[in-house]
C-alpha cells in the first residue's frame, strides 16, 4: 500500500518503506566487518550494503521532498519524520563508510611503503633524517614540495660553507704574508748587524797590525798573542756568520717551499672557481658531487608538474 500524507495531518504520513523494514535493514548491516585488506568478499559485502542503505536514504529523502511539496502547512512535520527515518540508517551508513575508508587508507600506506627506500635515499643525499611515519604521511605532490624545499636549503648551506671557507683561506693568506714580511724585516736587521760587526772586526785587525809594527821588541810576544787572539775571535765570528747564513738559507728555502705550496693551493681554488664559472654553475639548479678524485656538476634540466 502506497504511503500518503493527509493534508494537515502529518501523523498519517506514510512512506513506501516502513520504519520496521529500515530498522531491520540497519540491524542487519550494523554487524558487518572487513577482516583486513585481503578480505575482498567482506569489502564487497560492506560496499553493497552501504549502497543499499544509501539507496534507501535517497528514496526516503526523495519521498519526503514530494510530501513537503504538497503543502507548506505540514512541511515541517514531514521533515521531522524524514529525519527520524534517516537517523535510523545514516549512522550505520557512516559506520560502514568509515570502515571502508580505514581499509582504503591502509592500502594507500602500503603503496607508499614501496616508495620509502627511494625517499630515504633522497633525504640521505641532503643530510636530512625524519621518521618513516613522517615520510609515509606525504602524498606524491606533498613529498615533491617538501623535498624540493629541503634540497634548496641544503644547497644554500653548501654555498654558505664554501664562502666561509674562502674567507678563512683569505685571512690565512694575509696572516702568512704578514709573517713573511716580519721575517724579511728581521733578516734585514740581522744583515745590518753582521755588516757592522764585520766592519768593527776589520778595524780591530788593522789597529792590531798597526800596534804590532809600532811595538818594541819587548812587546813582540805580547803583540803576537794579541794578534792570535784577534784571529781566533775573527774565526769564531766567521764560523758564526757562516752558520747563521746557512740557517737563513734553510729558513728561506722552507719559507719558499711553504709559500709555493700555498700558492699552488690558491691556484687550485682559482681553477675550481673558473671551472664553475665556465660551466655556468647555478647553485639553485645544479648539484656538486665529489668522489674524492674529481668534482662533477649534475644539472637539473627541467621538471614536469603532475
Amino acid at each position: 500500500m502506497k504511503n500518503s500524507v493527509v493534508k494537515f495531518d502529518p501523523n498519517e504520513v506514510v512512506f513506501l518503506t516502513r520504519k520496521e523494514d529500515l530498522e531491520m535493514l540497519a540491524k542487519e548491516c550494523k554487524g558487518l566487518t572487513i577482516n583486513g585488506i585481503e578480505d575482498k568478499e567482506g569489502y564487497a559485502v560492506v560496499h553493497e550494503k552501504r549502497m543499499e542503505l544509501k539507496k534507501k536514504r535517497v528514496e526516503i529523502e526523495k519521498e519526503g521532498k514530494g510530501y513537503r511539496e504538497d503543502a507548506l502547512a505540514y512541511q515541517k512535520q514531514v521533515i521531522i519524520l524524514e529525519k527520524e527515518m534517516v537517523a535510523i540508517i545514516e549512522p550505520v551508513e557512516k559506520e560502514l563508510q568509515e570502515k571502508q575508508k580505514a581499509i582504503d587508507e591502509e592500502k594507500l600506506i602500503i603503496e607508499r611503503k614501496i616508495l620509502l627506500p627511494s625517499r630515504k635515499l633522497q633525504l640521505s643525499e641532503i643530510d636530512i633524517e625524519i621518521s618513516d611515519d613522517e615520510i609515509l604521511a606525504f602524498d606524491s605532490q606533498g613529498w615533491a614540495n617538501f623535498y624540493s624545499g629541503k634540497k634548496l636549503e641544503y644547497a644554500e648551506s653548501i654555498i654558505k660553507k664554501q664562502e666561509a671557507e674562502k674567507e678563512e683561506a683569505r685571512l690565512e693568506a694575509e696572516r702568512k704574508q704578514k709573517e713573511l714580511d716580519e721575517q724579511e724585516q728581521k733578516l734585514a736587521i740581522a744583515e745590518r748587524a753582521r755588516a757592522e760587526e764585520k766592519e768593527k772586526a776589520e778595524k780591530a785587525l788593522e789597529q792590531a797590525e798597526a800596534d804590532k809594527k809600532e811595538a818594541v821588541e819587548a812587546e813582540r810576544r805580547r803583540g803576537e798573542l794579541e794578534a792570535q787572539r784577534i784571529i781566533d775571535e775573527q774565526k769564531r765570528k766567521e764560523d758564526a756568520r757562516i752558520a747563521e747564513e746557512n740557517a737563513k738559507k734553510v729558513a728561506e728555502a722552507e719559507a719558499k717551499e711553504k709559500a709555493e705550496a700555498e700558492q699552488a693551493e690558491l691556484e687550485k681554488k682559482k681553477r675550481f672557481q673558473k671551472f664553475l664559472s665556465e660551466n655556468s654553475y647555478d647553485a639553485n639548479t645544479d648539484e656538486l658531487k665529489n668522489d674524492g678524485k674529481s668534482i662533477t656538476i649534475f644539472r637539473k634540466v627541467a621538471s614536469f608538474k603532475l
